[in-house]
């Protein structure tokens, strides 16, 4: 909300462009600010379509563009390409803004090199979570904003500083626990939980496969990706489904035991159903690859209490 508040005040005209399978809290802040949204198609794993995205810029290259940019979506953990998006703004000779939400995987792949935000990257602003992978246990986290797209603050007088928040007063224990979180683990400590997260969510696609449920995710990921299963499994588990398709998250605290038996009651259930989706073209992200050296733990596989 701050990055895209910021944002419009230097693009009061600005377009908004965000793919369907962005944050449901994008649009709805996009409806809060009063700005036109445009809705780009997604790809069958979840990544923005950038054809779509170039025709809908090609529409409206009168105004400027605030684009908004996911890194791992939240069903798939689908991650938009900056550069392609810059290339489509670029293309039109489109003015604007590019903003990235990296509420769920910024933190990993921030540590493998994937996500830089140099002058190079073209983004402007940036929103990490410090309730999903970091697992601080209170919802918070942090906005980036370049000084070149921030407008001028207001000063306040009794605080003598300057206001440049949209709650003003904000919470001392969440900005406190994201320290905690990130300086007692440390960047190696950091980069460890995410390899691990990743090599488990590489299991569980593996044995999920095994038992013929064809579970997919990307290589970056700790998602793994299933046909939703059968109601005697989604009342034991908690998962998130939306329609035909679930999800488990491997964040870090997640076990191979919950793992196991996730899957032997799965195997135990009724026959798996064909998850209706196109493989990504490039497979060579394979399935079950735990080769690349990113969730909220509201979506983590659980068991549901009996």
């Amino acid at each position: 909300m701050s990055a895209l508040h910021a944002a419009r005040r230097r693009h009061p005209t600005a377009r908004v462009y965000y793919s369907t399978t962005a944050h449901y809290s994008i649009p709805k802040a996009v409806g809060l600010l009063g700005a036109r949204g445009v809705v780009i198609k997604a790809q069958p794993d979840g990544e923005m379509d950038y054809t779509h995205l170039a025709a809908q810029v090609r529409r409206r290259r009168r105004w400027p563009a605030i684009v908004v940019a996911t890194a791992g979506t939240t069903m798939t953990e689908a991650v938009d390409d900056t550069t392609r998006i810059r290339a489509v703004l670029d293309e039109y000779g489109v003015d604007g803004h590019l903003h990235v939400d990296a509420a769920l995987s910024g933190i990993p792949l921030a540590l493998d090199g994937r996500l830089r935000l140099d002058d190079a990257a073209g983004i402007s602003s940036i929103a990490i979570s410090g309730h999903k992978f970091l697992s601080v246990p209170t919802p918070c986290g942090v906005v980036l904003i370049r000084d070149s797209a921030r407008t001028h603050a207001s000063p306040v007088a009794y605080t003598a500083t300057l206001d440049t928040t949209i709650t003003g007063s904000r919470c001392g224990l969440a900005a406190a626990l994201l320290w905690h979180a990130i300086a007692t683990q440390g960047r190696e400590g950091h980069r460890w939980r995410a390899t691990e997260a990743r090599r488990l969510a590489a299991y569980t696609a593996d044995q999920l496969t095994q038992i013929g449920w064809r579970a997919w995710r990307h290589p970056h990921a700790f998602t793994v990706v299933l046909p939703t299963p059968p109601e005697p499994v989604r009342k034991k588990w908690l998962l998130a489904t939306d329609g035909d398709t679930s999800h488990i998250i491997c964040m870090p605290g997640i076990t191979h035991g919950q793992i196991d038996a996730f899957v032997a009651d799965l195997a135990a259930a009724t026959p798996p159903r064909r998850i209706p989706r196109t493989r990504p073209a490039s497979e060579s992200r394979t399935s079950t690859s735990p080769q690349v050296p990113v969730p909220a733990p509201s979506t983590a596989l659980r068991r549901q209490p009996s």
